[in-house]
């Protein structure tokens, strides 16, 4: 699915957070959403996901605002916090199930169960499905997010930095499992490792202070220039290789 961002200014009291943000996010992509702390990230992606509403311009998921979609939105939106405080005892398996409330009738169906069990046994916590959620780990925690967020089957997928707590072998997991969704749907996700995001994404955004410097096709903005305008560090690209380094004779002493 096609989402387009017009014009859209967002603000904390007296925080501008984001300042006439335009971009439009091809359908299909594995789009890495990159940027300092405090650039706007995650706020341009819960506005994304009609959590906020921008105080200026809007937000179209095919063409359509986001406002006017309703709660019909979330039968096509899948979204994962960048963190949530468990409360209560809640089973790891009930609570990705909720993730199917869009599509669910007055009770559960088969359909419903056998997403659940497809979301988690594609990221690997199947076992885990008997536990409550406040006694997993951060890593199980995130990944049983993700979990949640699949169960819904969506067309568009926002992750809030979904590689928070995760051991690298969990992390190339994710990444892995982001591009093989984005066969079939948009997946938009906040990254903060360069490396991860230039090898796996195949669309960037990168934002600081609350403006989208430059978005289009990883392998084209990727740039030295790109990335040290950004994060204020001189960096080299190694092509060949997919991977950014510190250009170390560079950096200040």
């Amino acid at each position: 699915m096609n989402i387009k961002v017009e014009g859209v200014t967002f603000s904390y009291s007296s925080t501008l957070a984001l300042r006439g943000v335009t971009v439009e996010i091809p359908p299909r992509t594995f789009t890495a959403v990159l940027g300092p702390n405090g650039s706007g990230k995650t706020t341009l992606l819960r506005v994304m996901a009609k959590i906020l509403r921008p105080h200026g311009g809007a937000v179209y998921v095919e063409g359509r605002e986001v406002r006017k979609w309703g709660n019909t939105l979330y039968k096509v939106l899948g979204y994962v916090p960048q963190r949530v405080a468990p409360t209560g005892r809640i089973r790891v398996y009930d609570f990705v199930l909720s993730g199917r409330k869009p599509h669910m009738g007055f009770l559960p169906s088969a359909e419903d169960y056998k997403a659940v069990e497809e979301a988690l046994r594609t990221v690997g916590v199947w076992h885990l499905k008997d536990r409550v959620l406040e006694e997993l780990s951060g890593g199980e925690l995130q990944l049983v997010l993700i979990a949640k967020a699949l169960a819904l089957k969506p067309k568009v997928l926002l992750l809030d930095e979904p590689l928070n707590s995760l051991d690298v072998k969990n992390q190339l997991a994710i990444l892995r499992l982001m591009r093989r969704l984005s066969a079939e749907a948009s997946v938009v996700a906040v990254l903060h490792d360069i490396n991860m995001a230039y090898r796996y994404a195949d669309y960037a955004i990168f934002m600081k202070k609350g403006v989208i410097h430059v978005a289009g096709p990883a392998e084209e903005v990727f740039t030295e220039e790109v990335i040290e305008k950004i994060y204020d560090v001189p960096v080299k690209i190694l092509r060949e290789h997919r991977i950014v380094i510190f250009d170390h004779e560079r950096l200040p002493t």
